[in-house]
């Protein structure tokens, strides 16, 4: 997933440093002992540390970029030699566009939507269910939403999942057969069939916990989803038909 690109960006480049600086110090070490340090192997020294030094300035680096339309800040990997590679380029400026952006669309019961679909509150009694749909379709390709938790009830009673287009009703039907998902009281639905036994499916939703990050990923060539919870770093995955 995208949030494994900024570790392997910063870590090859400290790997290839690491090698580098021990390289060098071997090789310091060995001449200093054999006491053989020529001007011109003076020079080769002085020319490596260089060489080493414009290598540490050009080392990736990891921008925050602080879109207050977004609750979850997008992160931008840029290189040092190249700052501005990404503000330059249209395609990256854009790529948080109302046209392909997830956005909180459409609800029903006690929900409100707000900042433009970014936020979504629920505004009546804990067990009186308000439903939100999400803004697109997917038919293809995979797919990640990220979502944070800002107030949770206790016990946790928030659904995660995703419905046919070609079923969507005014009041969601968590067991119908084209309802696939992830609920509170470690309950899954997938397709008509509910199970909340933890021992079977290891989904325990009492480990959601407010400010929590979640990731929501449609793998729609895999027929599956997947729900990701950052905090424990633990994956579920469902079938979908």
């Amino acid at each position: 997933m995208a949030r494994t690109d900024p570790r392997q960006l910063i870590d090859k480049p400290k790997r290839q440093l690491t090698r580098i600086s021990r390289d060098l110090a071997y090789d310091f070490k060995s001449s200093m002992k054999t006491d053989d340090l020529s001007e011109n192997e003076l020079i080769r020294w002085i020319k490596k540390l260089n060489d080493l030094r414009l290598e540490i300035k050009s080392s990736y680096s990891i921008e925050l970029i602080e879109d207050q339309r977004f609750p979850i800040y997008p992160i931008t990997v840029t290189h040092n030699k190249f700052p501005n590679m990404y503000r330059n380029n249209p395609n990256i400026k854009n790529s948080f566009n109302a046209n392909s952006e997830e956005l909180f669309f459409k609800t029903t019961g006690p929900a409100s939507i707000e900042n433009s679909g970014i936020i979504v509150k629920h505004n009546g009694p804990d067990l009186d269910y308000g439903h939100v749909l999400c803004k697109q379709f997917y038919s293809q390709g995979r797919h990640t939403i990220r979502f944070k938790i800002v107030q949770c009830t206790l016990p946790y009673i928030i659904f995660f999942g995703c419905i046919s287009s070609e079923v969507i009703q005014q009041v969601l039907n968590y067991n119908s057969s084209s309802v696939v998902g992830w609920f509170g009281y470690n309950e899954i639905y997938e397709h008509g069939i509910w199970n909340n036994n933890l021992a079977i499916h290891g989904y325990d939703s009492n480990q959601f916990q407010k400010n929590d990050i979640v990731n929501l990923t449609f793998d729609c060539d895999q027929q599956e989803i997947e729900l990701f919870h950052e905090r424990i770093n633990k994956s579920y995955k469902l079938q979908v038909d």
